[in-house]
């Protein structure tokens, strides 16, 4: 992600003019991210923002396209909105309660724009499968990064291990899911929702 005088550059989007003035006064007190100003539900985004910030009530829908990049960072009300489920992983890329915290915010925004796709804690545990999960913490990450096309070079850069370490990894998630390829890997996480895309 190319990035202006390495800040990460910022555009918000939500429904109120008092979420977007929050929004953007935490934007301006941040280092590291430029605020590239606000919209509504139904604006266009400049073309060069990196991160699309968007605060949502219950029952709210941006009217924009999520095509990625720019990636969106999105605070809800609903975790399992229609919304989320159909843009997760794609152009969505974290979502957190409305009520999150600045260092949370600041933490999922940057993470977002290395690359990575995640949830917070809070929306996991309402909905975590009766059965335990047969990865560890660190396969469920080396398999997210499979399930967007990544490279074990890649994915050693991102996690900041080693390719060696990312082989040991898929060699214990293609064992533990029962596949024998990068794809039948995904195919398989995304059957026992472990992982989505």
């Amino acid at each position: 992600m190319k990035r202006l005088n390495n800040l990460i550059q910022v555009y918000t989007v939500a429904g109120s003019v008092a979420q977007r003035q929050s929004l953007e006064r935490f934007l301006d007190g941040t280092p590291g991210m430029r605020n590239l100003g606000s919209g509504n539900l139904s604006s266009t985004p400049p073309q060069h923002a990196d991160i699309i910030l968007t605060e949502l009530l219950a029952g709210e829908v941006p009217q924009q396209s999520l095509q990625s990049p720019p990636y969106w960072v999105a605070l809800v009300d609903e975790a399992r909105s229609l919304w989320v489920e159909q843009n997760w992983g794609r152009g969505l890329r974290a979502i957190l309660p409305r009520q999150a915290g600045e260092d949370e915010l600041e933490a999922a925004i940057t993470a977002v724009s290395h690359g990575l796709v995640l949830t917070h804690p809070d929306f996991l545990a309402p909905t975590a499968p009766a059965t335990a999960s047969p990865l560890s913490t660190r396969e469920h990450e080396v398999l997210a990064f499979l399930a967007l096309g990544r490279s074990n070079k890649e994915i050693a850069a991102q996690m900041t291990i080693s390719e060696h370490t990312v082989k040991f990894h898929l060699a214990s998630i293609f064992q533990k899911l029962e596949a024998s390829s990068r794809s039948e890997a995904v195919a398989q996480g995304l059957r026992r929702g472990l992982v989505r895309v």
